[in-house]
Order: structure tokens, then sequence, then C-alpha cells
């Protein structure tokens, strides 16, 4: 790395120092203003707890006001520096619009612009706060159960599209139970194929499954507050214009029951407050329907929007 003035940055008093620190994913640019606005120290650091640890050491710099803009490492990056002693600030990445659009923008050139903006008027970063790192985790539950289904969904598609173009066609499932329901219906000359395919999707099941379980014991934990306010809206006013049959899509049958009382029974698995049904002012089915036969919680109700 440059250093310039390294004496100078030693003996600073607290916070008499304002540093840039431009993020990158294995190597990351510092730059040190002193409190006249000099640039007094420029390196490179490793993207890593002991690279930034020695580098912007508390006892050789003091405690310093540290700027960098939102990003993949700024979570823990602005965590670890915290606990160090120094005054962080993350800057919102989409107002420093001087940075991003410069087009002499280098990884120097971008450490400089935060530590002169930190240090002239820290509200120009805007700064963000990021969530602490329990709660990080716990969303980390929720984003890994979410790639989980949309794979599961993409290989299914993925099964449908090559049955189709062998000519021939699954039979209409819940994603549940399509393994069970479509496997004795792939045609012989894709088994073989395919059944890496279903063995994936199994396993995919059985995972979101077990995180099903893992949000719901968290979501009672943790957050009880959010646990006893959800309500769903159901979107029930389409007529259905694409779909092939005569009568609406929301009311076809499906082993005994409408989609649209199909849907209802899987919110009252859940934990929520309630849900709302949005109908055309025309339709006159949904009142009809025995929802409360499916309220197996006796605490929720269907509210009817026209």
């Amino acid at each position: 790395g440059v250093v310039k003035g390294a004496e100078s940055a030693r003996s600073g008093s607290a916070r008499s120092l304002t540093i840039g620190l431009d993020l990158g994913d294995r190597m990351s640019q510092i730059c040190v203003l002193d409190s006249m606005g000099e640039v007094v120290e420029e390196t490179r650091v490793a993207t890593t707890e002991s690279g930034l640890r020695r580098n912007l050491n508390v006892e050789r710099l003091g405690k310093c006001r540290i700027a960098m803009e939102v990003g993949t490492h700024s979570p823990w990056v602005s965590r670890l520096l915290r606990e160090m002693g120094h005054e962080v600030l993350v800057a919102n990445s989409r107002k420093l619009r001087f940075i991003y659009q410069n087009r002499g923008k280098t990884d120097r050139v971008d450490a400089e612009s935060l530590a002169r903006v930190a240090r002239m008027d820290p509200a120009l970063l805007w700064p963000v706060k990021h969530r602490d790192e329990e709660v990080a985790q716990d969303l980390a539950v929720l984003r890994t159960r979410n790639l989980l289904v949309r794979t599961r969904v993409k290989l299914i598609g993925h099964v449908r599209g090559a049955v189709k173009s062998a000519g021939q066609r699954l039979k209409a499932s819940s994603t549940r139970s399509f393994t069970a329901e479509t496997e004795s219906m792939l045609p012989e000359e894709l088994k073989e194929t395919l059944g890496a395919v279903y063995t994936a999707i199994d396993a995919l099941s059985e995972q979101i499954r077990a995180l099903n379980q893992r949000v719901r014991e968290m979501a009672k934990k943790k957050y009880p507050q959010v646990h006893h306010k959800i309500w769903a809206v159901i979107p029930a006013a389409g007529s259905g214009s694409r779909f092939s049959k005569t009568e609406l899509k929301q009311y076809q049958m499906i082993q005994g029951q409408t989609v649209l009382e199909h849907t209802v029974s899987r919110l009252n698995q859940l934990s929520i407050l309630g849900y709302v049904l949005a109908i055309s002012e025309d339709d006159s089915v949904a009142k009809t329907l025995n929802f409360a036969q499916l309220d197996v919680a006796s605490r929720r109700f269907a509210a009817f929007l026209q």
C-alpha cells in the first residue's frame, strides 16, 4: 500500500481521523484523512477480519469515523469495526451519485470520496442501519427456504416440459404430491433421465418441510408481535380469460373442493390472524361456500372486498 504521513495518522486523537473504506470482495481500499482534510494514509488491505483488525487498530489510529458503502461485506465489517470502538457510517450507495457516476472511478478515488463526505457532513451519506447479527441469521433462513422453493418449482417445470416434448402430458397435481402422483406416468424412455430429478425434488421437499417448521417456531418464539398480526389477501376477482374452461378458475373442482376452498384451507394451517377475499361485485358463488367448515381454528374469518 501507499502510506503518506503515517506518523501523523498514528498521533491522531480520538475521532480526529476520518477513514473511507471502499470494500472489495478480496481486497479493500483505505483512505485516511486528518482533521485538516489532508490524506495521511492510503493502503489496500485484505477483506478479512484479521486484515481489518491489523490495519484499523484503535491503538494505532485512535477511535475514527469510518465510512463505507452498503454491500455484501458491509454488515459484518460494520459490526466488527463498531466492536473495535470506531464510529461507523454505512452509506446508501444509491444516494452517492457523485461516486458511481464518476468517470474517473477507482477504488482509491471512491475511498477518498467517502472519507471526505464523512468528514464534511455524514448526513450526505444517507447512512443505513444493518440488522443485528441474530436477525440477519433469521433472515438467511427465510431466504434459504425461498431459494429451495423456487428451485423445486423449476425442477417440476423441467419435468413437465420434458414430458411434453415427448408428446405426452403429466396430470395436474399439487407441488407437494407431484412426485408421488406423476412418477408412474413418465414415458419409459425418460424414466432413467428424469429419475434423478424426482429424487432431487423429494429431497428438496423434505428440506422445505424442515425449514417450514423452523420458521414457525422462530416466528412464535422470537417475533410474536409479527406472528399474530399477519393477514392474507386472496385475489379472486379475475375473469380467467386465459383459462380454457367456461367456469371461473377459482371455482374449478379439485378432489371435491374448489380451488378457492383449497387456498383457504391451506391458509388456515398457518398462524395468521385472518384472510380477505377480493371478489368481483358480480360474484355470487364465493359467499355460498362454507369457509367456516374449513376454519379449524375457529378464530379466523373471511372478509369480502368487492
